[in-house]
């Protein structure tokens, strides 16, 4: 694999149906170096998973609970398409545990709402330094 190139970003994108949290993590992404792709609900994120080339996408910010589909959806379309295998789940409900232990394992980490930017760039820097 190459690393990243130094003319252009990496990509991320951001699935949210919140507009106020999907700009907020948007700027975040941004002022972590990101080029941000928006998707306010998780159709519309798996379309845009689908049409990213290959190694495009270095990161998908995704919330659970979205209309259209789910976050679930995201990190299904995302992991058996093998164009991201670093995706932070964003979720203000933990009820669902077990979902969450079956779906979050290597490449991928959860964030309760609400955070910080520092809660937030710790996890992204955490998933950028686990092994593929």
């Amino acid at each position: 694999m190459a690393d990243k190139d130094e003319s252009s970003k990496s990509t991320a994108l951001i699935a949210e149906d919140d507009a106020m949290i999907r700009e907020l993590v948007s700027l975040y992404l941004d002022r972590m170096g990101y080029d941000v792709i928006e998707a306010s609900d998780g159709r519309e994120a798996i379309e845009m998973i689908a049409d990213q080339e290959d190694d495009d996408l270095k990161l998908i910010v995704t919330d659970l609970m979205m209309p259209k589909a789910g976050g679930a959806e995201v990190v299904k379309s995302a992991r058996s398409t093998g164009k991201c295998d670093k995706i932070l789940i964003i979720s203000g409900f933990t009820e669902d545990l077990k979902f969450l232990e079956q779906t979050i394992r290597d490449g991928s980490a959860f964030l309760k709402k609400p955070f910080t930017f520092d809660d937030f760039a710790a996890k992204v820097e955490g998933l950028q330094e686990m092994a593929s």
